[in-house]
């Protein structure tokens, strides 16, 4: 799952940004930004997370599926605060978990969704 989600944002107003090439690396100030975590646009930092990560952080196990407020997958944490609704759906002969979410991720389709 490559899928990123949007998980800060940060002005460059007034902040000296260093861009490197050749490590692929922008350094704001002391900080070093991989190009992979993060892009600018119209003066913004845009940090990005895998959603495959939060997903594991948030509790939930052999995800097969995602979209901004669901996720099907085989098992979660039922301590999650999130969840808004689950049923089981069917899935190629297997019965999977549906859980709909009460607040949607940001996720990040291309540079033009920012």
């Amino acid at each position: 799952m490559k899928r990123l989600v949007i998980t800060g944002c940060e002005s460059l107003e007034g902040k000296a940004l260093t861009i490197d090439h050749s490590t692929k690396t922008y350094y704001l100030g002391d900080k070093a930004i991989p190009f992979s975590t993060c892009i600018i646009k119209d003066g913004r930092v845009y940090y990005f997370t895998p959603l495959s990560t939060i997903l594991s952080n948030m509790g939930f196990k052999g995800v097969e599926d995602v979209t901004s407020n669901t996720v099907i997958c085989t098992g979660y944490d039922n301590q999650n605060r999130n969840i808004k609704d689950v049923e089981l759906v069917t899935i190629k002969d297997k019965v999977r978990i549906k859980i709909t979410l009460k607040s949607e991720f940001p996720l990040y389709n291309g540079y033009e969704s920012l």
